[in-house]
């Protein structure tokens, strides 16, 4: 009956081994991104974050008059700003005037360039970890 606890030692301290090698793999890769150009990272990430909160204010003063459920605090707007600017869009919370909507698309539209700048740039610092790790196993 001992023999199996050891076993199962072994077998659990086998795949813990296996997992947290390629879990360090994976923490290399990242930290090689965010190192590599924080430039390129960050910037894509302060833009959003920035222009999320800008509209989160202007949807705020647009549309709290007309919808106080929905755009009565800032922290409502805030939700409804995220929600565009990452394209999720849930639906739940809709601006109500005419000049609420082309915010929304314009905005829409900004976090899909803030999304596709931040996704490109961290694909080119993955295909450089690539090279230079294939480079060094040569």
């Amino acid at each position: 009956n001992d023999s199996f606890v050891v076993i199962g030692t072994y077998i659990f301290k086998a795949f813990m081994s296996m997992y947290f090698s390629s879990f360090q793999r994976v923490l290399k890769r990242v930290a090689f991104i965010v190192s590599d150009s924080p430039a390129y990272t960050f910037f894509p990430l302060i833009l959003l974050s920035l222009v999320t909160y800008v509209m989160a204010f202007c949807i705020y003063l647009l549309e709290k008059s007309n919808d106080l459920e929905h755009f009565g605090s800032i922290v409502r707007s805030l939700w409804f700003s995220i929600v565009t600017m990452t394209t999720i869009g849930y639906g739940d919370v809709t601006p109500s005037t005419s000049l609420g909507k082309m915010l929304a698309i314009a905005f829409g539209l900004v976090g899909i360039i803030c999304v596709a700048l931040l996704t490109a740039n961290i694909l080119e610092a993955n295909s450089k970890f690539n090279e230079l790790e294939s480079s060094a196993k040569s």
